[in-house]
């Protein structure tokens, strides 16, 4: 049986008017029209942060925990980055060459000791080395009459204001210490020292 003209005509007209709803509809959806995710989806959490640190000031980090404590050096002749008593100067400049009392913290007790005192503004190539002496495992100060500090060199600039030096510093027994090291000695072997500590006094010359 052929279809009527007519009717071809009337269903044709109804597949164009579908269409026409449909594309309208499908152009004007957008990704915010999409349906909520389902109530059981999880929710989102921001990533998680590192806590803060803890760790003491001056204590590594990574590694091998060596000292809780921070190595320190004192003395109680003058604080760090003040002027030292004559007294502990050459006769030139008034002084008796007096040893400095010294005194440290934070120290393997096992450790060897190597005590350097250097003034780097003497008016020679690298400065001037006043003292290279190796302590005792396990002391914790020297001063007068300590043999250690039997070759003390007290200051005696030949003009201006000096720095000097203290360092203290702490080597694990494997690192072998010359008989009688100078600074470049000590200087080479410094980055294995287990713990090290600087003490600075100023001296003018009068």
């Amino acid at each position: 049986m052929v279809a009527h003209p007519a009717s071809r005509v009337r269903r044709a007209a109804w597949v164009v008017a579908v269409a026409g709803a449909v594309v309208p509809l499908a152009c004007s959806t957008t990704k915010n029209d999409f349906p909520p995710p389902p109530s059981n989806y999880p929710p989102a959490t921001a990533p998680a942060t590192a806590p803060a640190s803890s760790q003491a000031p001056g204590v590594a980090t990574t590694g091998t925990v060596r000292s809780a404590v921070r190595p320190s050096l004192t003395s109680s002749a003058f604080a760090d980055g003040a002027d030292m008593p004559a007294a502990h100067a050459c006769a030139q400049q008034g002084g008796t060459n007096a040893v400095p009392p010294l005194a440290w913290t934070g120290f393997p007790a096992d450790a060897q000791l190597v005590l350097v005192v250097h003034d780097p503004d003497a008016p020679i190539p690298g400065g001037f080395t006043h003292l290279v002496t190796v302590i005792p495992a396990g002391t914790t100060s020297v001063g007068p009459g300590s043999a250690p500090m039997e070759k003390w060199r007290g200051p005696c600039p030949p003009s201006g204001t000096h720095h000097y030096v203290f360092t203290l510093y702490a080597f694990p027994s494997a690192v072998a210490l010359p008989a009688t090291p100078d600074k470049a000695a000590i200087d080479a072997v410094a980055p294995r020292a287990v713990a090290s500590a600087t003490l600075t006094g100023l001296f003018t010359h009068r």
